[in-house]
């Protein structure tokens, strides 16, 4: 079965948490950082299209066009939303603004079906 990520998601809230410098040195101090870890259940291929993220217990398969990848890849690095959506706005030539709004809608759907964790949660 495969599934595209829908737009009845979209008012999922994603949750931003901030983290210290002392936990993670010289990265970023005072800035949102994102606090969200890949599902465990989850497993990723990122490929020059885009990626694919399988969700192991369901059997569900997620597809995303180049533009996720970046914002995946962003956040199984561990960087700040502000580091990601400058790279999607740099790599396909759009506000950040606009990049940001579209990453907070995308982070919100994945958590929503269980791809992305909040850490903590």
């Amino acid at each position: 079965m495969i599934q595209q990520i829908g737009n009845a998601l979209r008012r999922a809230v994603v949750r931003v948490c901030r983290k210290d410098e002392a936990a993670e040195p010289g990265r970023n101090h005072g800035r949102a950082r994102l606090m969200f870890h890949a599902g465990p259940e989850v497993k990723a291929s990122i490929h020059a299209g885009g990626m694919v993220l399988i969700h192991l217990r369901t059997g569900v398969v997620f597809t995303s066009n180049r533009a996720g990848a970046l914002i995946w890849a962003g956040i199984t690095e561990r960087r700040s939303l502000d580091e990601v959506t400058a790279r999607v706005s740099r790599e396909f030539r759009i506000e950040q603004e606009l990049a940001r709004r579209d990453a907070e809608r995308f982070l919100a759907q994945l958590q929503a079906e269980g791809l992305l964790v909040a850490d903590g949660a």
